[in-house]
C-alpha cells in the first residue's frame, strides 16, 4: 500500500474499527495523538509506536506501555532513547 492509500482512509472508521486495519503499518504512515494511541492499545506494535510516532515521550511509554516494551523482544529502553524526542 501507498502513503496515498492511508492519507484516504477515514480517521473516525480507523479508531472505531481497529480490527479491521494493519496497525504496523498505520504507525509508519499515519500520525496518532497519545489519546488516539491509548485507545487502540491493544492493536498497537510497540515497535513501530517506537520508531514512527512523534507524539510518544519517553514519559508516556513509561506510563501507559512499560511492560510492553520490557517485556518486547525486538525493542528495548535503548531503543525509546534512539527514536523518541
Amino acid at each position: 500500500m501507498s502513503k496515498a492509500y492511508y492519507d484516504n482512509l477515514n480517521r473516525l472508521d480507523i479508531l472505531t474499527n481497529p480490527s479491521n486495519y494493519a496497525w504496523n503499518s498505520l504507525l509508519y504512515y499515519i500520525q496518532f495523538s497519545q489519546e488516539e494511541i491509548l485507545s487502540v492499545k491493544e492493536w498497537i506494535e510497540v515497535r513501530e509506536l517506537i520508531k514512527f510516532q512523534e507524539s510518544v515521550t519517553k514519559l508516556f511509554l513509561q506510563e501507559h506501555f512499560q511492560k510492553e516494551i520490557d517485556d518486547c523482544l525486538e525493542v528495548d529502553w535503548t531503543d525509546v532513547d534512539k527514536y523518541v524526542k
